[in-house]
């Protein structure tokens, strides 16, 4: 059986590339096997990489089967953060039908008591253990299909990040202030799913990682994936606006694809013929703070500029958003006078295909 393998700390750089490696199986007539057994930890967003992938087989009608982790740390993880339960949403099948036989023995296991984080004793993971345990962190899977639902999605992601706890953590580790995080963050995130309506399933990651004594580095991770049409599809309808004055400038790195056009402030535009990457370079430097075309819950705003905006200039942090296979990634360029903004837009068979569209926002972490 092919499989599909990855190993230790499961990052996005390790999935692009196991995917990138195994492409022909994702349309492949036989079961593939997702073998976790040597993963021992898990960015989120990986695991949300991992899921689209079991989603687009299981479209093409095409199963895939799971190896659970060995470790049984990283078991307890899935757990807490609700892997079987998002497979399954995926899937539409329960989790244990595509657990391998062998593996099906830690159903029920005893959890052993372990640190959830690697330094429980001080005060900030102490708190950050107490609210991984209560599922604050990891996946939360929604099904879309019908309006309800999707309110649902709203209101279970926004109370999500409420409570005492959880909000004075943000306001000590994060650079900007904790409530635009979910007044704009979230809420921008959640309503890129709500308005394509074609999607069925959306899952949502957070995972916050406090800074280390060895890197001295963390990150707060949001995510948002959701099985619709492409982004880029989305994009395509839409008539182009006239220019939008703003100040907003940007410094582009294209990889795997040359810009039809320089690259300026608010003016760039995509024409029926454009590629893909200048489609959604031209949705996000053609956004505006108002969007007119906005329905339903996300009535009057852009989540591409809010999105940007808010990551990049509150926050210090990045946003990428990845469709089909194109991958746009906006960060802010250090010590620039008005070039304010970076864009990477990168292109073509280095990159795993995406099933519906995966956006990203990581947020870095102060010890302070």
């Amino acid at each position: 059986m092919p499989s599909l393998r990855v190993e230790g700390r499961v990052s996005t750089a390790q999935v692009d590339k196991v995917l990138v490696d195994a492409s022909a199986y994702r349309l492949s007539a036989g079961t593939v096997l997702l073998d976790l057994a040597a993963a021992t930890a898990f960015d989120v967003a990986a695991l949300q990489q991992l899921l689209s992938t079991i989603a687009a087989r299981r479209n093409e009608g095409v199963e895939t089967m799971i190896r659970l982790p060995a470790d049984a740390a990283a078991r307890h993880i899935l757990r807490l953060w609700r892997f079987p339960h998002a497979v399954g949403s995926v899937a539409r099948v329960p989790f244990r039908v595509l657990v391998t036989p062998e593996d099906r023995a830690y159903f029920g296991e005893k959890t052993l008591p372990a640190p959830l984080v690697s330094d429980a004793g001080s005060p900030r993971s102490s708190v950050l253990a107490y609210l991984t345990a209560q599922q604050r962190f990891g996946l939360r899977p929604y099904r879309l299909d019908d309006e309800l639902a999707r309110l649902h999605m709203l209101e279970g992601e926004t109370s999500c990040w409420g409570g005492f706890a959880l909000t004075r953590l943000l306001q000590s580790v994060l650079a900007g202030p904790a409530s635009e995080l979910i007044r704009v963050l979230v809420q921008e995130l959640v309503s890129g799913p709500l308005q394509r309506s074609s999607g069925r399933v959306a899952i949502t990651g957070a995972q916050l990682e406090l800074p280390d004594e060895k890197s001295g580095t963390g990150t707060l991770t949001l995510a948002v994936w959701d099985d619709s049409e492409s982004l880029i599809t989305h994009l395509r309808k839409r008539e182009p606006v006239a220019e939008v004055l703003r100040a907003d400038e940007f410094a582009l790195s294209a990889n795997g694809w040359s810009p039809g056009e320089e690259l300026g402030r608010a003016h760039w535009r995509h024409w029926p013929d454009s590629e893909d990457p200048e489609v959604l370079l031209a949705g996000l430097i053609g956004s505006a703070p108002r969007d007119r075309y906005a329905k339903g819950h996300a009535e009057g705003s852009h989540g591409l500029y809010a999105l940007y905006n808010c990551a990049v200039d509150a926050f210090g942090g990045s946003l990428r958003i990845e469709s089909r296979q194109t991958r746009l990634e906006v960060s802010a360029v250090p010590g620039s006078g008005t070039v304010r903004y970076r864009v990477d837009v990168a292109t073509g068979s280095q990159l795993p295909y995406q099933h519906g569209n995966l956006l990203t926002v990581r947020l870095p972490v102060r010890d302070d």
